[in-house]
């Protein structure tokens, strides 16, 4: 039985996200006069935010359409990257789970709501990108536009797709990430699903087969549950 693993990358396998976004929000901001400074937390309690919306609520409407759209479209381009060299790193057991697979005879991919043309590099600034077969993005932009597609439909596609790409290949499916729409992807394409994260947190309609706070605890429980 050979196991596709498809992981979520920001906030599962790497950590530090938050510290690299509360930074770039508080540098636009501070260049477009808007006095607030934001942390780490603040971010965590907006998930799966939209830059110009979060701007928006910061500037509590001191700002104009035009500069609102042109920090979002600034946040979402690479200006900033060389932040997460400084904040983000593997999750804590990232590696070694992440090599057990490899060594199993299975495969890993990413499937992150990053860009394209950003998450290789991502993976890449953690040391992460040697144990994976596939790194795919889906989040991009629209001339002008700084939006986030359908999350949920388009990680579900992706993962589909490199299904369909490798016929006959993989006998299962295994989705970890740190949010509900990485458990519905998964659900999306007969994935046994893992939610990463503290086991305290409020994740209200979220049904996955697995809950854990530890990447080291996803191969035992696949094999108690085989």
């Amino acid at each position: 039985m050979k196991t596709l693993y498809a992981w979520d990358f920001h906030g599962t396998l790497e950590r530090g996200t938050e510290f690299v976004l509360a930074a770039i929000c508080n540098i636009l901001c501070a260049e477009y006069g808007v006095d607030v400074k934001v942390d780490g937390k603040f971010i965590v309690d907006h998930p799966s935010f939209h830059w110009r919306a979060l701007f928006d609520e910061l500037a509590d409407g001191a700002l104009s359409e035009d500069q609102l759209q042109e920090m979002s479209t600034r946040a979402y381009s690479d200006e900033f990257f060389h932040l997460n060299s400084v904040h983000s790193e593997p999750q804590p057991g990232a590696i070694d789970v992440l090599q057990g697979v490899v060594d199993n005879g299975d495969s890993n991919i990413v499937v992150s709501n990053s860009r394209p043309e950003l998450i290789a590099r991502y993976v890449s600034v953690v040391g992460l990108s040697d144990y994976f077969d596939a790194i795919l993005g889906i989040e991009s932009l629209d001339p002008g536009i700084a939006q986030k597609y359908d999350v949920t439909e388009r990680k579900a596609a992706e993962i589909k797709e490199h299904l369909a790409s490798h016929p006959g290949e993989f006998d299962r499916v295994v989705m970890i990430g740190d949010s509900h729409r990485d458990i519905e992807a998964g659900q999306q394409v007969g994935a046994i699903t893992f939610m990463f994260g503290p086991l305290d947190t409020d994740r209200a309609g979220c049904e996955p087969d697995f809950w854990i706070d530890d990447l080291t605890k996803i191969e035992p429980l696949l094999n108690e549950n085989a």
